[in-house]
């Protein structure tokens, strides 16, 4: 895990810089000025439509956080398990709400990380969100292949 301080204003090209998970998270809860809440997710198989994780909006803690409680508070943790590495195509269906004011572009960065190497990085790119909304958004990508010394590695 890096020890990183990005500050507010974290950019895409900083996160892209990081070669392993951050041991804290890159912005405080106070930053999110769009009043974002996330109501939970969903990863799906696209060729077998078989979920393989849902966290239903009322296993996500979003209403009495603040910049002085745990920080593990904001965490989920699941296990996709080896089978994952040989999906070619998934789904992630996100649920989230933003408050009173719009929000015009946003990009979430998803980055997978094996022993300080990126081995699989995706962009996920917002439009208008309309204010005092609640939305759910499916974003469906390929994964790339890894080579089998990488795959035995990880499993």
């Amino acid at each position: 895990m890096e020890s990183t301080t990005l500050g507010a204003n974290v950019t895409p090209e900083q996160v892209r810089a990081l070669n392993a998970p951050t041991d804290q998270f890159l912005c405080k809860l106070s930053d999110n000025w769009g009043e974002m809440k996330f109501r939970g997710f969903k990863i799906r198989d696209m060729i077998s439509n078989i979920t393989l994780i849902e966290v239903p909006d009322d296993q996500v803690e979003n209403e009495a956080l603040s910049d002085e409680d745990d920080p593990t508070m904001r965490l989920i943790r699941y296990h996709l398990g080896p089978d994952f590495l040989n999906l070619k195509t998934v789904g992630l269906t996100m649920y989230f709400s933003i408050g009173s004011k719009p929000i015009n572009s946003m990009e979430m960065i998803e980055r997978h990380y094996f022993r300080g190497k990126c081995i699989r990085e995706f962009s996920f790119k917002f439009g208008f969100v309309i204010p005092s909304s609640t939305n759910s958004w499916e974003f469906v990508y390929d994964l790339p292949d890894l080579d089998e010394e990488t795959r035995r590695e990880v499993v």
